[in-house]
Protein backbone atom coordinates (compact mmCIF):
# COMPACT_ATOMS: atom_id res chain seq x y z
CA UNK A 1 0.00 0.00 0.00
CA UNK A 2 0.86 3.56 -0.98
CA UNK A 3 0.77 6.40 1.33
CA UNK A 4 -1.97 8.82 -0.50
CA UNK A 5 -0.79 12.48 -1.08
CA UNK A 6 -3.20 15.29 0.24
CA UNK A 7 -5.22 16.87 -1.88
CA UNK A 8 -5.72 21.00 -2.93
CA UNK A 9 -2.05 21.41 -1.46
CA UNK A 10 1.60 20.81 -2.71
CA UNK A 11 3.35 19.21 -0.03
CA UNK A 12 7.32 20.03 -0.05
CA UNK A 13 8.71 19.42 2.97
CA UNK A 14 8.34 16.18 5.90
CA UNK A 15 9.59 17.35 8.64
CA UNK A 16 8.63 14.88 11.43
CA UNK A 17 7.99 11.19 10.85
CA UNK A 18 6.76 9.57 14.50
CA UNK A 19 6.59 5.87 14.66
CA UNK A 20 5.17 4.28 17.74
CA UNK A 21 5.64 0.58 18.50
CA UNK A 22 3.37 -0.71 21.12
CA UNK A 23 3.52 -4.45 22.57
CA UNK A 24 0.97 -6.01 24.21
CA UNK A 25 1.26 -8.92 26.19
CA UNK A 26 -1.64 -10.96 27.30
CA UNK A 27 -2.83 -10.59 30.45
CA UNK A 28 -5.65 -11.46 32.21
CA UNK A 29 -8.77 -11.12 29.29
CA UNK A 30 -6.78 -8.84 27.57
CA UNK A 31 -4.92 -10.59 24.49
CA UNK A 32 -1.49 -9.50 23.12
CA UNK A 33 -0.70 -7.67 19.84
CA UNK A 34 2.03 -5.73 18.51
CA UNK A 35 1.01 -2.34 17.44
CA UNK A 36 2.73 0.33 14.81
CA UNK A 37 1.82 3.71 14.11
CA UNK A 38 2.87 6.73 12.26
CA UNK A 39 2.57 10.24 12.16
CA UNK A 40 4.03 12.32 9.60
CA UNK A 41 3.93 16.60 9.43
CA UNK A 42 3.52 17.79 5.90
CA UNK A 43 4.52 21.13 4.72
CA UNK A 44 3.40 22.97 1.78
CA UNK A 45 5.47 25.39 -0.59
CA UNK A 46 4.31 28.23 1.88
CA UNK A 47 5.82 26.26 5.09
CA UNK A 48 2.12 25.59 6.09
CA UNK A 49 1.48 22.19 7.65
CA UNK A 50 -1.23 20.67 5.82
CA UNK A 51 -3.70 18.32 7.68
CA UNK A 52 -4.90 14.76 5.33
CA UNK A 53 -6.84 11.96 6.24
CA UNK A 54 -2.89 9.88 5.90
CA UNK A 55 -1.05 11.73 7.75
CA UNK A 56 -1.48 9.63 10.66
CA UNK A 57 -2.25 5.51 10.58
CA UNK A 58 -1.60 1.79 10.82
CA UNK A 59 2.18 1.53 9.95
CA UNK A 60 1.88 -2.02 8.43
CA UNK A 61 0.01 -2.02 5.84
CA UNK A 62 2.95 -0.15 4.23
CA UNK A 63 5.59 -2.85 5.06
CA UNK A 64 6.47 -5.76 3.13
CA UNK A 65 5.88 -9.17 4.83
CA UNK A 66 10.08 -9.11 5.62
CA UNK A 67 9.69 -5.70 6.67
CA UNK A 68 6.87 -6.65 9.24
CA UNK A 69 8.34 -9.92 10.31
CA UNK A 70 11.96 -7.64 10.93
CA UNK A 71 9.59 -5.42 12.77
CA UNK A 72 8.08 -7.97 15.67
CA UNK A 73 11.24 -9.65 15.90
CA UNK A 74 12.91 -6.12 17.30
CA UNK A 75 10.10 -5.45 19.30
CA UNK A 76 10.60 -8.99 20.65
CA UNK A 77 13.92 -8.42 21.46
CA UNK A 78 13.68 -4.95 23.01
CA UNK A 79 10.24 -6.56 25.29
CA UNK A 80 13.16 -9.26 26.71
CA UNK A 81 15.60 -6.98 27.22
CA UNK A 82 13.49 -5.11 29.30
CA UNK A 83 12.15 -8.07 31.36
CA UNK A 84 16.05 -9.25 31.88
CA UNK A 85 17.07 -5.58 32.99
CA UNK A 86 14.21 -4.21 34.94
CA UNK A 87 11.97 -7.46 36.26
CA UNK A 88 15.32 -9.73 36.48
CA UNK A 89 13.89 -12.79 34.63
Amino acid sequence: MSFSPPSGQTPTTITRLTITLTKRIEHGDQGASNLANYSLVLLDQNDNRILFAGDTGNLVPHLTAQETTQLQSFMDTLYNRAVTQIIGE
